[in-house]
């Protein structure tokens, strides 16, 4: 997983995941929450319908 490396390395101060393409609505509340171990924040990317959109708004408001 190349996001879980830059995290661990470092490099990147926030992460962008799409919740449409990044695996599900599980898969991006995990990767947000290994981001959030390494203080890295989270901003949620979409480009895709109004149900995506609406998902995103759901996961999102169980980020930490």
């Amino acid at each position: 997983m190349v996001s879980k490396e830059l995290i661990d390395n470092g490099s990147v101060n926030a992460i962008h995941p799409d919740p449409e393409t990044s695996g599900g609505l599980f898969e991006t509340k995990r990767i947000a929450e290994y981001a959030a171990e390494h203080n890295i924040k989270t901003a949620l990317h979409q480009a895709g319908s109004p149900i995506g959109a609406m998902c995103g708004v759901h996961v999102a408001c169980t980020f930490d």
